[in-house]
């Protein structure tokens, strides 16, 4: 009797314990908890987790996150999948920011087993040792200069340090090879064509993928400083064609970056931050890495429709010219855009639109064409243009009536006309 008492004391004390541990497990299972957002600030697309993750591209966060929140708990984040790579240990707390190099480069993490030793992840199998590629010291910027780095992959293989404008890229070697930058300090202007012309996007600050636009498509850049950015395009670009790069859509004359464009948006509020210039319809601004990003917006000229989701949909606003702050509801929230026209502010049809200018500076007289004109004389405005904006499509534009005469192909963009049809255009039309 006396041996069967002991071994139930013995039971229920083990119970007990068992009990504790298990509720301790517990406790400590469900107070991990993370958040992570796909922009800085704690901005973007937001992923909540309790549980490790040995590969986020399941959750559709594959390089993608650049700040976190740590609620509960300690958390080991690392560079590759299944937790291995450069792995770093973060308690609770706000990072408007990755730390340790992470930045959109985040692949794994799972919660930290603080005081428990646990074997290390298995490394990945090589064929041949990979020497390890040593972190390049990034050299101080002194007061009052400005620098970037151009990376040949995600901030890492071939690198170009620049600290002025550098007109063609081709002479560094370095042309349609950018994929990611980094801004070390000033503001810069990048652009798809040499000397300063094409597409070109303005950078403050900080680390950025390129877009469609200038991924793999760089070939000037410059700093942007006092006079700079308004400063007046040059007198003439010769014809460019380029009909060997397909989905590139190049005019046989290039645009120019000192002209400004119909609309702009910016990252931040009362007209600040990174920006996204627009000539004509953005339908998914995905594409140019700044979907869910405007929280302003300044419109130069016409009336644009400025959309909360891809392909002009969700909510959306028209907006005249003049400066704004988005709403509450579009507020990082804006996914396309587009140019109106007519009294009931229509969209463009399909074959697109472009404004006839009679200064070179978007002041002055202009007239908007969206279909064939065989004789600008029967607009009043035969032989006047001088600069044009292509809001969409492909247009054909000739010196003499009947499209006939002195003919050249422009895609979307502002251009000044070059010689033979500055002061000369009598007639277009879509291709």
């Amino acid at each position: 009797m006396t041996l069967i008492r002991s071994t139930m004391a013995l039971i229920r004390k083990h119970a007990r314990w068992l009990l504790i541990a298990s509720t301790l497990a517990s406790t400590a299972a469900l107070a991990q908890e993370i958040e992570l957002y796909g922009q800085p600030d704690f901005r973007g697309s937001r992923l909540g987790l309790d549980a490790a993750a040995a590969d986020l591209g399941a959750y559709g966060a594959r390089n993608q996150v650049s700040s976190l929140i740590i609620h509960r708990g300690s958390w080991e984040l690392c560079g590759q999948v299944q937790f291995r790579g450069v792995c770093i240990t973060l308690g609770p707390g706000r990072y408007a920011r990755l730390p340790g190099g992470l930045d959109e480069r985040l692949r794994s993490l799972r919660p930290a087993q603080t005081g428990v030793m646990r074997p290390p992840a298995p490394p990945p199998p090589l064929p041949f040792p990979t020497p390890q590629r040593p972190t390049p010291q990034r050299p101080s910027v002194a007061p009052g200069q400005v620098a970037i780095v151009l990376y040949g992959q995600q901030y890492a293989g071939q690198e170009l340090l620049l600290y002025d404008a550098e007109r063609n890229l081709a002479s560094r070697a370095f042309n349609d090879s950018a994929t990611h930058i980094e801004v070390l300090a000033g503001t810069w202007e990048l652009c798809s064509d040499g000397g300063f012309s094409g597409q070109c996007l303005r950078y403050g600050p900080g680390r950025y993928p390129l877009g469609p636009d200038l991924r793999d498509r760089l070939s000037s850049l410059r700093p942007l400083g006092p006079g700079m950015a308004g400063s007046p395009p040059p007198a003439v670009f010769p014809p460019v064609l380029q009909p060997n790069r397909p989905g590139l859509d190049r005019p046989g004359s290039r645009p120019w970056a000192g002209a400004r464009p119909a609309i702009v948006f910016y990252e931040n509020a009362r007209f600040g931050g990174r920006e996204l210039p627009l000539v004509g319809a953005a339908r998914n601004f995905v594409e140019f890495d700044f979907n869910d990003r405007a929280s302003s917006v300044e419109v130069f000229r016409g009336r644009w429709q400025v959309c909360r989701h891809i392909d002009f949909g969700g909510e959306c606003l028209v907006l005249g010219p003049g400066r704004y702050d988005l709403s509450r509801n579009l507020n990082d929230a804006v996914s396309s855009a587009r140019p109106l026209s007519g009294r009931g502010d229509q969209p463009l049809a399909n074959t697109g639109a472009v404004t006839l200018h009679d200064d070179d500076n978007f002041r002055g007289r202009s007239v908007l064409v969206e279909g064939a004109v065989d004789n600008l004389r029967n607009l009043g405005f035969n032989d006047r243009s001088v600069a044009i904006e292509v809001h969409a499509g492909r247009w054909e534009l000739c010196s003499s009536a009947g499209f006939q005469g002195r003919c050249q192909d422009f895609g979307p963009g502002w251009y000044r006309l070059p010689p033979g049809l500055a002061g000369k255009l009598s007639s277009l039309r879509p291709r």
